[in-house]
C-alpha cells in the first residue's frame, strides 16, 4: 500500500473515531450498569477529542475538549452543568490549565466574569457554589489580590454580608470593613476591624449583625450588637427565626448591663450589671428546656445546662448534676452532690434499659469507695478508701455486679 493512501486511511479512521465510557460516582471507569455518569468521546484533529458527559439520566454534565497525547487534559472551553441541567460555569483552559475567561451561573444565568492566570484567580468575580446549585459566596480580585466577597442569602443573589480586606501589608487576608444587607438591598449596618491586629475580626467600631443559617448560608438576621472602641457598647438586638424582636438589652463596656441578653442557648436577665430574674434555656427551635432563679448572681432552684449536662439547683445548692453520653451503652449518669456533707457525693451509672450499673462515692470530687466506670473506654475501677483495686474491662452488655 502507498504511504499517501495509509496516512489518508489514518485521517479518516481519526475523524471517524468515537466511544462511549462509564464512569462511577467518584469518575471510576466501570460497567454500563454500575455507572454514574457516562462520557461520549469525539475526534475534532489529530491532537484534539471533544468530549461530552452525562448524568446516567441523560442529563449534559460537562462538555469541552481534551488533549489526544495528555490524557484527560482539558484545553480549550469547558462547560459544567448540575443535575437540573442547568449551566453552572464555563472555563477557558490551556493543557489543563485555568487561562482565560471564566463564568459563573445560577438558574442558568451569567453572575460573575473573571480572568484567570495560571490556574488562578487574576481579574473579577468568581462565585462558588454548593452542591453545584447553590450559590455560596462572590469574590472579587483586582491584580491576583482578593479585594472583597460577599455572602447572599439562602437561595438567592441578594447580598446578606459583604467583606473588603486590607491589601498591604502582613495582615493583607484580614477583613477591613464588613458591610451587612437585607434581602431589598438596603445597607442596615458595618462594622470596622482593627488594621494593625495580629487576629482577624477584631472589631473597633460599628453595628454588627449576625445571620441565622441553613446549611451555612445565611437566611435571617439573629442579632444586632454595637461597637465603640473595640467594646460592645449600647443596645443589643435579638430577633426570633421570623426576625420578631426576641430580646433587649444594653451593653456597657463590653459587659450585660440592663434588659436581658441571649448567649447561644440561653437567655439571662441584668439589672445595673448584676444577673437577676431567670436564666431560661432553649432548644434550636426555641422551645423553652430549662431554666433557674438567679439570687447573688448564682443558680439559685431550677436547672441549668452546659453542653450535654444537666445541673439541678434547690435553694442555691447544687443538688444533682446529669451527664449524657453519645455512643455508649449507658443511658445516662447521674451525679448526686450534697455540699453539707463534707464534700461527698454518690454518682450512679445506668444502663440503655434504665439499671443501675456503677455506684461510687466520691470524696472531694474524687472516687472514693465503690465501682467507677469510665463510659468511653468501657472499664471499671473499684475503689476501697480512695484507692483503687481492681480494674476490669467489660465487654458491652455486660454488668459489674
Amino acid at each position: 500500500m502507498r504511504i499517501k493512501q495509509v496516512i489518508l486511511l489514518l485521517l479518516i479512521y481519526t475523524s471517524c473515531y468515537s466511544q462511549t465510557t462509564y464512569f462511577s460516582k467518584n469518575w471510576k471507569e466501570t460497567s454500563k450498569e454500575k455507572a454514574h455518569f457516562y462520557r461520549h468521546t469525539k475526534s475534532i484533529n489529530d491532537s484534539l477529542f471533544a468530549i461530552k458527559d452525562y448524568y446516567i439520566n441523560g442529563i449534559l454534565q460537562m462538555e469541552g475538549s481534551i488533549n489526544a497525547e495528555q490524557e484527560e487534559t482539558l484545553h480549550g472551553r469547558a462547560i459544567w452543568y448540575n443535575d437540573l441541567g442547568q449551566k453552572t460555569s464555563s472555563m477557558v483552559y490551556e493543557n489543563g490549565i485555568v487561562n482565560g475567561i471564566v463564568e459563573t451561573y445560577y438558574n442558568d444565568t451569567l453572575v460573575t466574569t473573571g480572568i484567570y492566570k495560571q490556574d488562578e484567580p487574576f481579574n473579577g468575580q468568581f462565585a462558588n457554589f454548593e452542591r453545584k446549585i447553590y450559590m455560596k459566596l462572590i469574590s472579587t480580585y483586582l491584580n491576583g489580590t482578593k479585594v472583597s466577597e460577599y455572602f447572599p442569602y439562602h437561595n438567592g443573589l441578594e447580598k446578606g454580608a459583604e467583606v473588603f480586606y486590607q491589601l498591604d501589608g502582613l495582615n493583607s487576608e484580614f477583613p477591613l470593613k464588613k458591610v451587612f444587607y437585607n434581602r431589598n438591598g438596603d445597607v442596615i449596618g458595618d462594622v470596622f476591624y482593627k488594621a494593625d491586629s495580629v487576629y482577624p475580626n477584631e472589631i473597633v467600631k460599628g453595628t454588627l449583625f449576625e445571620f441565622n443559617d441553613i446549611d451555612g448560608f445565611i437566611t435571617t438576621i439573629l442579632t444586632k450588637k454595637n461597637y465603640k472602641n473595640g467594646k460592645k457598647e449600647g443596645e443589643a438586638v435579638y430577633y426570633d427565626l421570623d426576625e420578631n424582636v426576641r430580646a433587649l438589652g444594653i451593653f456597657k463596656e463590653d459587659r450585660p448591663f440592663n434588659g436581658f441578653f441571649i448567649f447561644r442557648d440561653r437567655q439571662e436577665e441584668y439589672l445595673n450589671g448584676k444577673q437577676i430574674g431567670q436564666e431560661i434555656y432553649f432548644d434550636y427551635d426555641l422551645n423553652v428546656i430549662a431554666q433557674v432563679s438567679i439570687i447573688d448572681e448564682k443558680p439559685f432552684d431550677g436547672i441549668t445546662i452546659d453542653g450535654a449536662s444537666k445541673y439541678f439547683y434547690e435553694k442555691g445548692v447544687l443538688e444533682k448534676i446529669n451527664y449524657y453520653f453519645i455512643n455508649t451503652n449507658l443511658k445516662d449518669l447521674e451525679s448526686v452532690i450534697d455540699y453539707h456533707d463534707n464534700n461527698t457525693s454518690h454518682r450512679m451509672w445506668y444502663n440503655q434499659e434504665g439499671k443501675e450499673i456503677a455506684k461510687c462515692l466520691f470524696n472531694d470530687g474524687q472516687p472514693f469507695e465503690g465501682v467507677y466506670y469510665r463510659a468511653y473506654q468501657n472499664l471499671y475501677e473499684t475503689y476501697k478508701n480512695g484507692q483503687k483495686t481492681v480494674f476490669d474491662k467489660i465487654d458491652e452488655g455486660d454488668q459489674k455486679q
